[in-house]
């Protein structure tokens, strides 16, 4: 996400905060590291520090330091337990079942062992959807 720091001290002045040059750089290495906007960091800083304070003050790289700690790397680390947790299931419909089956059984056809397999698996009636061997 490309954030300048202009647009970091815009919406910090949105607060009546202003900030000093190297906490408006940590904010913005912020920005990309955990893939936030300018509009995003900064809710961010209101947030923790409403959280740990009455009122906001304006960001202070130790400060920042703090928030990276106790916020950021909290919602980084389970977003990436959230995407390596998740699998994905293949969609499939008739015609996808068809080609899989298809090449399957195009790919066993020259196994003669497969063909005897084949030649002893149940069939399914259309009736009664119950097995049936030849």
């Amino acid at each position: 996400m490309d954030v300048n720091i202009e647009d970091i001290k815009e919406h910090l002045e949105e607060f009546c905060l202003t900030a000093e040059d190297n906490a408006l750089i940590k904010m913005k290495e912020f920005s990309f590291v955990y893939r936030l906007s300018a509009e995003d960091i900064v809710d961010q800083w209101i947030a923790f520090c409403t959280t740990k304070q009455k009122s906001c003050q304006s960001p202070t790289i130790s400060m920042l330091d703090q928030m990276e700690k106790e916020e950021l790397m909290k919602t980084k680390s389970s977003k990436q337990r959230k995407s390596t947790s998740s699998v994905c299931t293949p969609v499939l419909n008739s015609s996808t079942i068809d080609l899989i089956c298809n090449n399957n059984f195009e790919n066993d056809v020259s196994n003669t062992n497969s063909l005897q397999a084949l030649e002893k698996s149940p069939m399914f009636s259309p009736k009664s959807m119950t097995p049936t061997c030849y």
